[in-house]
């Protein structure tokens, strides 16, 4: 059975100075605080890529963390997060992640992490900066990592405009908490294709009237489903329209040949203005 839907989301203390140059695009320096490894994580599997896909979580581990200051065998360390773009600017920062624990922590070998979400303000196409500052609270030391990173869509996405224009597409899970960028679900896993920034759209008395077809078919061309709209009359205001537009699917009860093609057609009912998405899933069992 397959189902698709609309939603229109004080003491003397001796410091270590190092650089460590971890990659062409990442920099960590010390000043008395140490971290023996530095990697990334994405849907809780390693990479070594600075190319992020928007909407991909990426989460920075600093393993077995030394240095820092011990007051009854807890330490108190602090990290804050920064992104700039290319133009330094500010576009995200918080001041400290560890903000919270002010009764310190006693773990050994101690992890810190910081999760880096390539989501709104940030946009596809783009080069930013992240910057992550660790301090001691208890004393003098510091660990700095300087990031630089580009994200970008989701290659497998082939996208077709006519006079219409959109900033950003990505599959969204819910069951895993995450954006799908490996084309893979499990059957009976409900995702949506999420588009942001759609322009191109006329209005007419202030309102948006569009349409969206969802076609779904295997890989022998056997069609799993078929909607000639999911909107229906519903109009939109411009600011919601642009906002964020929604399509659900999901696939239960059936086994299908590998890989499936779906394509979603978003059109203007005011003008022959349209946007066309083909993705390819994989459904595992």
């Amino acid at each position: 059975m397959t189902k698709s839907s609309l939603i229109i989301r004080g003491s003397v203390a001796f410091f270590l100075f190092f650089i460590h140059l971890i990659s062409l695009s990442q920099i960590n320096t010390g000043n008395g605080l140490y971290s023996e490894k530095i990697h990334l994580t994405s849907n809780g599997k390693k990479i070594e890529r600075n190319k992020f896909y928007y909407g991909e979580v990426i989460k920075v581990h600093f393993e077995n963390l030394t240095g820092l200051t011990e007051v009854n065998e807890y330490v108190f360390p602090g990290m804050s997060i920064t992104v700039v773009n290319s133009e330094m600017d500010t576009i995200f920062n918080n001041p400290d992640l560890y903000k919270e624990m002010t009764e310190g922590v006693n773990y050994k070998p101690l992890q810190l992490t910081a999760t880096l979400t390539c989501a709104n303000p940030m946009h596809t196409n783009n080069d930013y900066t992240l910057l992550i500052h660790i301090w001691d609270k208890k004393g003098k030391g510091t660990n700095d990592l300087k990031m630089n990173f580009q994200v970008d869509r989701n290659p497998k996405f082939v996208i077709e405009n006519k006079s219409a224009s959109i900033e950003e597409i990505y599959i969204y899970s819910p069951l895993k908490n995450s954006v799908v960028n490996d084309n893979e679900i499990v059957l009976g896993e409900k995702i949506y294709y999420v588009f942001e920034g759609i322009s191109g759209f006329k209005l007419k008395n202030g309102q948006i009237s569009a349409g969206m077809s969802m076609n779904v078919k295997d890989d022998d061309g056997k069609i799993i489903l078929s909607n000639d709209d999911l909107i229906g009359d519903k109009l939109f205001s411009e600011k919601e329209f642009q906002s964020q537009i929604t399509a659900s699917f999901v696939m239960s009860g059936m086994v299908v040949k590998n890989p499936i093609e779906v394509e979603l057609i978003i059109w203007d009912k005011y003008s022959k203005n349209k946007i066309k998405l083909t993705s390819q899933l994989i459904i595992l069992l």
